[in-house]
């Protein structure tokens, strides 16, 4: 018997260890009327339905060869590319706390169509960007990889597709295919998080009524 439990034991701390960093479980040592403020904000970025501009970029956001389209009400961001330079759209840093987050749009898509070779998930890229208190890049570590790897990419709803010729609008629930982790956890360290969405190559994407990021429930928070 005491050979079998010793071989238990080995078993399990043989087993991969996850770093601290990829938790979500600091912010419940924050007081629970703060916990509670803080999922009742709601959606925190500002300006998400990009109603109001400033000249060629959404108020409170940054941009890079977008242009004013229409949305499904009002106006939209509009992605409308022929040739491989990149175009984005970036959000200005937003104040979190660690937990369980969704992220999400509405996404129209005509003609989208990757270089010979590639995916979609090549020329388009979706981020949650997690940065530490000092506005630095947080890296996460797993037992499963020898280094840091981005989990900040949340573009599986499209990523594996050769084109897409039309997809009328609809929202979408970004996420990542970095199994094992949860989409949305953001770890314990982050006190900031920046949203990058970029596409190139040839078609139109617009973007509407965007990105809700808020908590996902009050179990995590």
């Amino acid at each position: 018997m005491r050979i079998i439990i010793i071989s238990i034991a080995v078993f399990i701390l043989s087993l991969p260890v996850f770093a601290d960093e990829i938790t979500n479980q600091g912010s419940m040592s924050l007081p629970y009327q703060v916990r509670i403020d803080f999922f009742q904000k709601g959606n925190l970025f500002k300006n998400s339905s990009f109603e109001e501009w400033n000249g060629n970029h959404p108020v409170f956001w940054e941009a890079k060869e977008i242009n004013k389209g229409k949305g499904i009400t009002g106006k939209a961001v509009l992605f409308d590319k022929r040739d491989n330079s990149w175009s984005e759209l970036v959000s200005k840093f937003i104040t979190v706390i660690p937990g369980n987050y969704f992220l999400k749009a509405k996404i129209k898509m005509e003609n989208v169509i990757p270089p010979k070779g590639q995916k979609v998930g090549d020329i388009l890229k979706v981020q949650l960007v997690h940065y530490d208190e000092n506005k630095k890049v947080i890296e996460w570590k797993d037992g499963y990889r020898s280094k840091p790897f981005d989990w900040s990419d949340k573009n599986m709803p499209f990523k594996f597709f050769d084109s897409i010729k039309e997809f009328k609008w609809s929202e979408v629930r970004f996420a990542t295919d970095f199994y094992p982790f949860e989409t949305g956890d953001i770890p314990d360290n982050t006190k900031y998080v920046q949203f990058i969405f970029k596409y190139k190559g040839l078609g139109k994407i617009w973007i509407d009524d965007f990105v809700s990021l808020q908590k996902a429930n009050l179990c995590v928070i």
